[in-house]
């Protein structure tokens, strides 16, 4: 499931430090902050090794977007 992000606060609990994430759904969670930011990587990466691809598909819906069969 796809889960979209509007906001990440950074704080200190315990002398631990954590992020609390707000999804649009209203959602919140709580993860340590190394823990985010390995998710945070992890996406970069996902998103730097496809970018190529999307972006080949952008401009071929510019060029002709009744091709699009989503």
């Amino acid at each position: 499931m796809v889960k979209i992000v509007s906001a990440v606060t950074k704080f200190t609990e315990n002398n631990e430090e954590y992020v609390r994430v707000y999804y649009i759904d209203g959602e919140i969670k709580v993860f340590g902050a190394f823990e985010w930011q390995a998710l945070v990587k992890e996406g970069k990466d996902l998103w730097d090794s496809h970018q190529g691809e999307v972006s080949q598909i952008q401009e071929e819906l510019k060029k002709n977007p009744e091709r699009f069969d989503g």
